[in-house]
């Protein structure tokens, strides 16, 4: 099922990196990551996000439904170019203004009152393409998704809410494992380590997603009160958020020539899906 085929009642154009697609009578909004350039969180996508998140707001929508439009890509985290030199220039500002702008534009959908926000993954989905899956209330993966957080490999953590939201999902011993392994899992190990919620078939998680919001609508009373249960006894607190990312920019501060060689390494695989967009 092709992103055009949703049926649309609003269409935002103010966004160059996301598409935003609005049912006010429905109440969804859906969000298309649709990044100019490399599939991974630049700044200019981040900001765009939390906007257009915000345009949610507006219409009072009580479901959100975060996809991509590009083939084979979820999204390829952190923009480790950009992260790359800074590193390389020592300028942790730069890095603690990057690391705030992924966690505002991540926990700010999590902390909204009501929202039921879907994650619909319908490729590779790494490092922070992951965490902003993670931070949604149900995570549909199609059976040709991966998933991995790549950090490990060049010597570093994911700081953007991947412990904090992954542990909540499964239990410390398979947090532990999935971030420090670096490797890349299939949507079956995910769901069977209980990271993700369900797993269809190619081509049918958009439909998948609308299957879901009907049955939530019909049984809305009990879901609300389980999300509201699960939120509120272990809450991923901003507070929590920022202290990890803080050390994920003190690490990130200490990483060797060595280490930055396998990072342009990983770079260089973010920009090999521009000639695939």
């Amino acid at each position: 099922m092709q992103h055009n085929s949703i049926p649309r009642a609003d269409k935002c154009s103010a966004f160059k990196h996301i598409q935003v697609d609005i049912q006010p009578e429905q109440g969804i909004i859906y969000l298309i990551m649709s990044p100019v350039g490399r599939p991974c969180f630049s700044l200019e996508l981040l900001r765009e996000l939390k906007g257009a998140q915000k345009e949610a707001d507006k219409y009072g929508c009580k479901y959100l439904v975060l996809s991509s439009n590009i083939k084979g890509v979820f999204n390829l985290g952190g923009d480790l170019e950009y992260l790359r030199e800074q590193i390389r220039r020592k300028n942790k500002q730069s890095l603690a203004e990057y690391m705030k702008a992924c966690i505002d534009a991540l926990h700010y959908e999590s902390t909204v009152d009501g929202r039921v926000r879907i994650a619909v993954v319908q490729g590779d989905s790494f490092g922070g393409g992951f965490e902003i899956a993670l931070c949604c209330d149900m995570i549909i993966a199609e059976e040709n998704a991966r998933f991995s957080f790549p950090e490990s490999t060049f010597n570093l953590i994911p700081g953007m809410g991947a412990f904090s939201y992954l542990v909540r999902r499964t239990n410390m011993s398979v947090t532990k494992r999935i971030i420090t392994s670096g490797r890349v899992y299939s949507a079956q190990e995910m769901f069977a380590l209980g990271a993700i919620d369900q797993v269809v078939g190619p081509d049918v998680g958009m439909q998948a997603a609308e299957r879901y919001i009907h049955s939530y609508r019909r049984r809305c009373n009990s879901y609300d009160a389980i999300r509201y249960i699960t939120n509120s006894e272990n809450p991923v607190t901003y507070d929590e958020l920022v202290r990890i990312g803080s050390i994920w920019v003190d690490r990130a501060l200490r990483l060797t020539d060595r280490d930055l060689r396998v990072m342009d390494k990983i770079s260089s695989l973010q920009a090999r899906y521009i000639m695939r967009k």
